[in-house]
């Protein structure tokens, strides 16, 4: 009889202890469940954060900006004293880049410096942040800050991922992209290669990050002008993407374009001119007309008709990309002033030498206020103007300045 009750003790206690045993361990992986979903919650934030802080920054008006600052101290200028010194000096400022210089001293840099300090101890959220910090600089063309944002994220994924982790890949790559955009061909190059192969390790031939990652090989042959190599890779990444992309995909809108512009460079034209239309008319439909993405695809079939000397067709969409782009980027966006340039270019090839000089006058003027001195675009405007003032003063045909 006692060894029953010692039997049936000793089975209490098992079962109380197996009950309480049971329950720290439900109650641990509740713990472990809440504190991994307050991570991807506070991940999702983070998120949540650096893309509202990135349509911020896309959504930024440099040149307006700039012309905001300028216009007011200008205003305090005239109402406090004359100083023509000042002011003429003030007049000849680039407001883009005024603008870009305020929104890095304002606020990226010292984010940047913040997101060193605050995360020291959580290298993983500071890459997050610091790719933040690669787009927004990357979205006002500070190419040389976003480098160092995305070489940063890349170095804390490197240490604390490893070197074939997908997210360490994709930063190599998109260091690789910037320095694409920063002309250092060599360099982007040996990044974009070496994303590619680690991607291919991992991933199949039509998944959208080895798509991408060929496409970035195919620019750095189109920043290289190798037209001819570059071809028939973007035709083999279109045929691919096609696969497994919908029609109206953006990155497959972006594959077609680039092959568009192949087609131009490699003296396809009336190929390129079908392409681009088609591609206009997809562009319209995904984002609208006064979409950035849309102008620059017009842009492109009213190049390719020049190209193949429309040029009463080309002149029309110019003039109509030059109404649409003023209104949208304003007047003095280099966006705006290379359309008017084409503008003025193709009113000059119809010999209408008047209307020709009217507009790279006016360009002339927006462009010394926008661009600084030794720019190479303003050059090509003195020099279209002065031949074009040659020929008007040939045909006594000249507007008054």
């Amino acid at each position: 009889m006692g060894g029953l009750v010692t039997a049936l003790v000793a089975l209490s206690v098992g079962l109380v202890l197996a009950v309480r045993n049971a329950r720290i361990a439900r109650d641990a992986t509740q713990q472990a469940q809440a504190d991994a979903q307050r991570v991807r919650d506070t991940l999702a934030d983070l998120e949540l954060v650096s893309g509202f802080q990135g349509e911020i920054i896309n959504s930024v008006d440099l040149a307006e900006m700039g012309k905001l600052v300028i216009d007011n101290v200008l205003s305090q200028i005239e109402s406090e004293s004359q100083q023509p010194g000042l002011r003429a000096a003030l007049v000849n400022v680039n407001p883009a880049t005024l603008a870009r210089t305020i929104v890095d001293g304002s606020f990226l840099s010292k984010a940047s410096t913040a997101a060193a300090e605050q995360f020291k101890g959580r290298p993983l959220i500071e890459a997050q942040i610091r790719d933040a910090l690669t787009q927004s600089y990357f979205a006002v063309a500070l190419y040389e800050p976003s480098l160092r944002e995305a070489k940063a994220a890349l170095a804390l994924r490197r240490e604390h991922l490893g070197e074939d982790h997908l997210e360490t890949i994709k930063s190599i790559g998109l260091v690789g992209h910037i320095l694409l955009m920063l002309s250092q061909f060599d360099e982007a190059e040996l990044y974009q290669q070496d994303a590619l192969r680690r991607f291919r390790a991992q991933l199949p031939e039509n998944d959208k990050r080895v798509l991408e990652a060929r496409d970035r090989i195919i620019m750095i042959k189109m920043g290289r002008e190798e037209f001819d190599e570059a071809f028939p890779l973007s035709e083999a990444l279109l045929g691919e993407a096609e696969k497994v992309l919908p029609p109206d995909d953006d990155k497959l809108l972006t594959y077609r374009q680039h092959l568009m512009m192949l087609c131009v460079r490699t003296g396809q034209l009336e190929t390129a001119l079908t392409q681009s239309q088609a591609l206009l008319e997809a562009f319209k439909a995904k984002y609208g007309e006064d979409n950035l993405r849309t102008l620059a695809c017009w842009t492109h079939v009213a190049g390719t008709l020049g190209r193949l000397n429309r040029f009463a067709e080309a002149e029309a969409m110019y003039a109509d990309l030059y109404d649409r782009t003023q209104r949208i980027l304003g007047e003095l966006d280099p966006r705006t002033l290379r359309i008017m340039h084409n503008l003025g270019t193709f009113r000059a090839r119809q010999g209408r030498t008047k209307e020709a000089l009217e507009t790279f006058r006016d360009l002339l003027v927006r462009q010394r206020k926008s661009l600084p001195p030794d720019h190479p675009e303003l050059a090509d405007t003195i020099e279209a103007l002065k031949a074009l003032e040659e020929t008007a003063e040939k045909n006594n045909d000249a507007p008054a300045e």
